[in-house]
């Protein structure tokens, strides 16, 4: 008769990368399982994991099928939990872009700018109205006489005046009075006729 003794052995288990990447020195005699492979390693208290050599040993005989058990309860696993491995499986493919959000909130004002380039110089504009009338300015001083004026047009002829005898032929003479211009402006003077010249 064979006599079953159970033994609890003492072993931590992680993923191949999380072992690579893992400080964590095995106690002597303690197992490391790779839970995604299932290789194991035995630690001898002084080196990592990743310095410790697989064991193995003969490939035994393939056994027996056992019986199928009772179908279990849905498990529930934490995402801290899963392996790399496994939170990359849980990733899908990348969604559609969405839709634009709505406009944000206006920003505060910024500072003022550069001052621009001076444009060029637009069209004349239309004629303004007329101003007010300006007030009355002083007197100026006299200026300078100005030229004489054309001569004025011929006066109505007078009354006749009174007949003067020429003494030297006996001959009645006639008279005229004018200013010196008017005089000066007679072509023909005649010498029966006394010219009587007066100052303006």
């Amino acid at each position: 008769m064979t006599e079953t003794i159970p033994i609890r052995v003492q072993h931590k288990r992680m993923t191949a990368s999380d072992w690579t990447n893992s400080p964590l020195v095995l106690l002597d005699g303690e197992l490391g399982v790779e839970s995604d492979t299932g290789k194991v390693k035995v630690g001898n208290g002084r080196d990592r994991f990743s310095s410790l050599q697989y064991l193995t040993g003969p490939k035994g005989e393939r056994g027996e099928r056992g019986e199928q058990g009772p179908k279990g309860a849905d498990g529930v696993m934490r995402f801290e939990e899963l392996t790399s491995q496994q939170r990359e499986s849980l990733k899908g493919a990348p969604g559609p872009i969405g839709p634009a959000g709505p406009p944000g909130p206006e920003g505060p004002k910024g500072s003022t700018g550069m001052p621009g380039l001076r444009g060029g110089d637009g069209p004349q504009g239309p004629q303004g109205p007329p101003g007010p009338i300006g007030l009355t300015g002083s007197q100026g001083i006299q200026g300078p006489v100005g030229p004489a004026g054309p001569p004025g047009p011929k006066g109505a002829n007078g009354e006749p005046g009174q007949n003067i005898i020429n003494q030297n032929g006996g001959q009645p003479l006639k008279y005229w009075a004018g200013t010196k211009s008017q005089y000066d402006a007679i072509a023909n003077k005649d010498a029966s006729t006394i010219y009587d010249i007066y100052t303006a």
